[in-house]
């Protein structure tokens, strides 16, 4: 029996949303839509991940701050780039999609709340730039008083990239490369740390079970807020036989967490919350993450806030030659 099955979790396939310009809405993608519109992926993507905090006030003006700094270091158009936001709030989700950036450059899912798990009053989203083909889309909520007490989701993205070719002028193979975009179990109760572990534990097996009857892949990535404050919390990685390249990250450069704020929330001290983990020797590497957006805020109602209590970690994603 899989770890999916015996946690009883829900998987729900998901829906790729694009905005068309004629009709001024946001719909969904057909099912051949990567196949017929992109011959060649490119071989390199950014991914990014960033908690955008949805308890905090100023929520709208918060999410459009964040969005104007991610068009700056992003760039625009953007470059190749997979966008994993968690935490963010139903009333936010619309100002979301109307951002011009977004809705030129981006495929967005899920493009509602009516598929986030439990009351869906916040959630996670996952933008993909156009250019990066994607060959499906899911998500699993976690099992309700089982592996979770605040209906915790991970969204699963695949993408196609391409495999550079050893000879000049020939044509290169593909890989898919498995996307979990993850809000591991919060703080808060005595419970957390257990449900924290068997969630991370079904993401590692989602990004590892390679042999997907209904979509196979080739390696894996699990990026998003880990809410890494358990002691053991780097070992589960290594026993989950993943690489956590933000170890090599300076001490003070790993905080993700309580260092936009003068004062932490709940009295814990600035750590490395958020992570970008991979399956290793699956025909791609990493490089060292980086934090974007320290100390970031923006102006709402006449004052200076903080965009959010955790900054955004960033990473390459290089698809390795052949032979």
């Amino acid at each position: 029996m899989s770890v999916h099955e015996e946690a009883k979790n829900s998987l729900w396939p998901l829906k790729m949303y694009r905005y068309r310009q004629g009709s001024e809405r946001w719909k969904h993608v057909p099912k051949d839509y990567s196949s017929n519109t992109h011959p060649s992926s490119p071989d390199r993507i950014r991914i990014l991940t960033w908690n955008l905090d949805c308890s905090s006030p100023h929520a709208i003006d918060r999410m459009q701050g964040a969005m104007m700094f991610l068009q700056e270091v992003l760039e625009d158009p953007p470059l190749p780039c997979v966008v994993l936001l968690q935490e963010v709030h139903q009333d936010v989700l619309p100002y979301l999609l109307a951002v011009d950036w977004v809705r030129n450059w981006f495929l967005v899912t899920p493009a509602s709340k009516v598929k986030w798990n439990g009351k869906g009053t916040y959630g996670l989203i996952t933008l993909v730039e156009k250019s990066i083909a994607v060959m499906q889309s899911s998500i699993v909520h976690f099992a309700r008083n089982v592996v979770t007490e605040m209906d915790r989701a991970v969204v699963i993205t695949d993408v196609k990239l391409r495999v550079p070719a050893v000879d000049e002028g020939e044509e290169g193979d593909h890989l898919v490369v498995r996307i979990a975009n993850v809000h591991l179990e919060s703080t808060g109760y005595w419970q957390a740390a257990d449900r924290r572990r068997a969630q991370l534990k079904f993401c590692s097996w989602m990004v590892q079970n390679y042999e997907d009857a209904f979509y196979p892949f080739d390696g894996g990535v699990v990026a998003g807020d880990f809410n890494a404050i358990d002691v053991d919390s780097d070992v589960q990685v290594l026993q989950e036989r993943l690489v956590d390249l933000g170890t090599k990250m300076g001490v003070q450069e790993q905080h993700t967490w309580g260092v936009n704020e003068t004062r932490t929330r709940g009295g814990y001290p600035p750590g490395r919350l958020d992570k970008i983990i991979f399956t290793p020797d699956r025909g791609f590497r990493l490089t060292v993450p980086e934090r974007v957006g320290v100390g970031l805020t923006v102006e709402s109602l006449g004052r200076e806030v903080c965009v959010s209590d955790h900054c955004a970690l960033s990473c390459d994603l290089e698809v390795q030659r052949n032979g």
